[in-house]
């Protein structure tokens, strides 16, 4: 007996065969699964009908099944649009200014901003005095070469940064077989130092390139590739000034 008016239906969930008859007719199945739901039926408040639930139990021995309905108000509430806030409050710590990797803009610590936050796109702010690298998109370790690297510096203070290698497909760098490459950006000087490449392992670029943006607004933001770097440096492992 329901105790609403308006379309209903039934979800079935088990094993092999089921099926639901309402008054002596079944009823359509819409979708067949382990969980299958049937077509809507019309039915109305405080008037019984005669019900029937079947299953077969075939193939795992031992029989369960779980019954589900849906109702008028819920199929109602199915239909509401949920208004969800595409900004949220980020707090910013003091004592460092903080970059939005979105956009660019510099922003100071020691504030909350309320930060664009759609639901394809996280807050993300990166402290200045940061070097972060930017490799090619790949689908899998071994699918190309990391190169070119796009090297984004975030100025405002001095920064460090080790970039690492190694084969990617076997356990190598535990026995040391790996390499390593140090950058540091000195900012009031403008300059970032690339040291001498160490280490080394089977497969490893020899030479090569990296891209150096030095993030502003609008430049160097968000994941795609920036068009224009400030500067390409081909890179054969030895040490190199590159002024700004």
């Amino acid at each position: 007996m329901p105790d609403q008016t308006g379309k209903h239906q039934f979800h079935l969930v088990s094993y092999d065969a089921k099926r639901i008859f309402l008054d002596g007719k079944q009823l359509p199945i819409v979708y067949t699964s382990v969980e299958q739901y049937t077509d809507l039926v019309e039915l109305e408040a405080n008037r019984e009908y005669d019900f029937v639930l079947e299953m077969e139990n075939r193939s795992t021995g031992a029989a369960k099944m779980k019954l589900y309905w849906k109702t008028p108000a819920i199929f109602a509430r199915e239909q509401i649009i949920e208004q969800k806030s595409k900004t949220r409050p980020v707090y910013l710590p003091a004592e460092h200014q903080w970059i939005d990797f979105w956009t660019g803009a510099t922003l100071s610590g020691g504030q909350t901003i309320v930060a664009d936050a759609p639901s394809d796109k996280i807050p993300l702010l990166v402290r200045a005095g940061s070097i972060i690298p930017m490799g090619p998109l790949i689908q899998y370790s071994n699918e190309k070469p990391a190169d070119p690297i796009e090297l984004r510096i975030y100025p405002g203070a001095d920064a460090n940064f080790i970039l690492y290698e190694d084969e990617n497909d076997n356990y190598n760098y535990e026995k040391g077989i790996y390499a390593t490459i140090s950058f540091h950006w000195i900012d009031v000087e403008r300059q970032l130092i690339i040291d001498d490449r160490k280490g080394t392992f089977p497969g490893m670029l020899e030479q090569r390139t990296f891209n150096i943006v030095l993030v502003k607004q609008n430049h160097g933001t968000g994941i795609g590739i920036t068009e224009k770097p400030n500067k390409a440096v081909l890179y054969r492992g030895e040490r190199q000034l590159v002024q700004f």
